[in-house]
């Protein structure tokens, strides 16, 4: 009897060694070795490009080198070589120019091309060429509305155009150009609501919709409009329960809930209503432990949760309860500490245990002088720390820590920086 598991030509043994790279890069991946990832998808790349070039109508062959050389860019991104992402993420873009050219009917071709397009404005943005990242968007919304015109009663190239939509206004936007940004924004929420309703089984539009509504709230209340985007934040919220509801496995429902009280919180805030921003605070901070405890070693999770409660110790001090919100910081700052230990550097970005520290001063000191004191002392101490131990701290946490220490009388200022020559 044949042995089955023997390879029966050399095409199979090229294929079985083609499955395996492509094994390799996923359990890269999983363990988050990115150096591994990215000498397996090159190795993947390499083949399938020799494969297609043997044979150029293997749609499939065609596909893995778009889809390794994607996955490489990604890979490249983690270890901070942008140059080789550029290059990469431009490869597997021409390739899935020609795909879509070849089968410009199939719909996963259109939202691989559009992502494509996507993936390498988000290296531009990464090195900060904003203008790059803009052209890139404004092709990419281009082709987009190309590939709708086809087609206009197709959901999926819908998407895809609400999707290029969105993050190129929120783009515009953050770039100073609110009006563009603000009409891309309404644009995106008005295809998102429309979508929505022609078609409540297709599970795109729900969070497409959710998504709009607090992009657009947000640019109301930066225009003081909070009332207006108050009631978007809470139509938003419904959508993301109604999902949290209907699919109580995935996480990611319950991290944009709490991410939409967290938002709607601060507004709140902003209007004084420290009533309904501490009842919104501890929405997201119960919903936070609950994904703490689905998954404990995300320090991500861990950063928001703390987040959360540096913002109830704000509201707590603001409402005259300085030993409960003194509680809350102290909380937060051993939380942060432990996600240190456990990677150091992670606690010190904006919002990690400087501002801890020192917010646990600023709020004990009419309370107890030396004990504000001494929690500017120990944010000074663990700068040092970090410093000596070449570990990245945030500069606006480093430069609020050290003007709190000078004018406690802990440190001298820093010498001014020297005049620029006529």
């Amino acid at each position: 009897m044949d042995n089955i598991f023997r390879p029966t030509s050399n095409e199979s043994v090229r294929d079985q060694q083609l499955h395996g790279f492509l094994l390799d890069a996923l359990t890269a991946r999983v363990v988050g070795d990115s150096l591994s990832e990215v000498q397996a998808c090159r190795r993947v790349a390499e083949m399938a490009e020799e494969d297609a070039a043997r044979d150029p109508g293997n749609r499939l062959k065609q596909h893995l080198v778009a889809l390794s050389q994607g996955v490489m860019a990604d890979a490249l991104q983690n270890i901070g070589d942008y140059e080789g992402a550029t290059v990469a993420a431009r490869k597997s873009l021409e390739v899935r120019r020609r795909l879509l050219a070849r089968d410009p009917e199939i719909p996963q071709s259109i939202a691989e091309l559009v992502l494509a397009h996507i993936r390498d404005a988000d290296i531009c943005l990464k090195q900060g060429d904003h203008a790059g990242a803009l052209r890139e968007f404004e092709t990419t919304h281009e082709v987009t509305e190309q590939l709708v015109a086809v087609d206009p009663a197709d959901p999926g190239r819908q998407y895809c155009l609400w999707l290029v939509t969105d993050r190129l206004a929120r783009l515009r936007h953050g770039l100073g150009d609110t009006a563009a940004g603000t009409a891309g924004l309404t644009d995106a929420l008005a295809l998102a609501e429309r979508m929505a309703g022609e078609h409540p089984d297709d599970g795109n539009w729900p969070d497409a919709l959710a998504a709009s509504r607090e992009h657009v709230a947000m640019t109301l209340a930066q225009a003081g409009r909070y009332p207006e985007a108050l009631d978007l934040l809470e139509k938003a919220a419904e959508i993301w329960q109604r999902l949290m509801n209907e699919d109580t496995d995935d996480p990611e429902w319950q991290q944009e809930l709490a991410g939409n009280r967290v938002m709607a919180a601060k507004l709140l805030r902003e209007q004084d209503d420290l009533d309904g921003a501490l009842k919104l605070s501890r929405k997201a901070l119960t919903l936070y432990r609950q994904l703490q405890k689905r998954q404990p070693d995300d320090g991500t999770i861990t950063a928001s949760a703390c987040s959360v409660q540096r913002m109830i110790g704000d509201v707590l001090e603001a409402q005259g309860h300085r030993h409960r919100a003194l509680k809350m910081h102290r909380d937060a700052l051993e939380a942060l500490e432990r996600l240190e230990r456990e990677d150091p550097g992670a606690g010190s970005g904006p919002g990690g245990v400087f501002a801890c520290y020192r917010r646990l001063s600023e709020i004990a000191e009419p309370l107890n002088p030396a004990e504000a004191r001494r929690w500017c002392k120990a944010g000074m101490d663990r700068l040092a720390e970090l410093e000596q131990a070449q570990l990245p701290v945030d500069t606006d946490e480093k430069t609020g820590i050290i003007a709190l220490a000078v004018r406690l009388g802990l440190s001298d200022p820093p010498p001014a920086a020297p005049d620029a020559p006529s």
